[in-house]
């Protein structure tokens, strides 16, 4: 979709300014793995949770293109995080102020990837899906943090 698009791009161009702002800091197959993973990160990081709720989705079997449509969706305030690191890499000096809209950005991310995976699941049960949901994420936080320590895959 548009927002996955927008979202490689943005994390591309961020880390193109992160790497010419360190100059020669890093040698070649420093910067050619940070180029790989600021391509492949943003993808990892809408595929995993859709992959996670399609295995989860036992009721309705929803497809998988509307699962990382709704999962995109979800993370719109995530990619705005994103533009917002790319001001911060461009200007340091205004950590002060993107710091906490990139924060507040990530937590209103799960916020709504609660209520869209509620959705894609057909849940009516809140205290229920409160423990679903729970488990879902761990797992998707899990796999995450596996895959972070693949540098040529996930690097966010």
């Amino acid at each position: 979709t548009v927002n996955s698009a927008l979202f490689v791009i943005i994390s591309f161009v961020s880390q193109l300014i992160s790497l010419i702002r360190s100059g020669g800091h890093y040698s070649f197959g420093s910067n050619f793995t940070s180029f790989i993973s600021s391509i492949t990160s943003p993808i990892i990081y809408i595929l995993v949770p859709s992959a996670v709720v399609f295995l989860f989705n036992t009721k309705n079997r929803r497809k998988i293109t509307t699962i990382i449509s709704t999962i995109t969706t979800c993370y719109i305030p995530t990619i705005c995080a994103t533009l917002v690191t790319l001001l911060r890499n461009l200007m340091p000096d205004l950590r002060i102020i993107t710091n906490p809209i990139a924060t507040t950005a990530r937590a209103l991310s799960v916020i709504l990837l609660y209520f869209g995976i509620k959705n894609i699941l057909d849940e009516n049960d809140d205290k229920h899906y409160m423990r679903k949901f729970a488990i879902i994420y761990v797992i998707i936080s899990l796999i995450l943090l596996l895959l972070a320590n693949i540098p040529l895959i996930y690097k966010m």
